[in-house]
């Protein structure tokens, strides 16, 4: 599997994960716990100019400020980057 097809996989798995109680009807944060698997000490994540480093700050952003938002991947670009990881950006 190629760094795109690999990009793609995790796209369609964190957003399934992002948007399963959006999907069901509900109001609980079902599968968004689970997202923190996806995460490392090390790991990004940016919205709107604001930088969250790390599992607890991400997972505390995606928890307490999102979470009656569903997120549709519009397009998304991905290219290999240090370490062999693979840098994602989503629209």
């Amino acid at each position: 599997m190629d760094f795109k097809q690999l990009a793609a996989h995790f796209v369609d798995l964190y957003y399934k994960g992002y948007n399963a109680h959006f999907k069901q009807g509900e109001e609980s944060q079902i599968q968004r716990p689970n997202l923190a698997d996806l995460y490392r000490d090390t790991s990004l994540l940016t919205n709107q100019d604001q930088e969250y480093v790390g599992v607890q700050l991400i997972m505390k952003y995606l928890l307490e400020n999102l979470k009656f938002h569903a997120k549709d991947p519009v397009n998304f670009s991905a290219q290999p980057s240090v370490g062999n990881s693979i840098l994602i950006c989503v629209q």
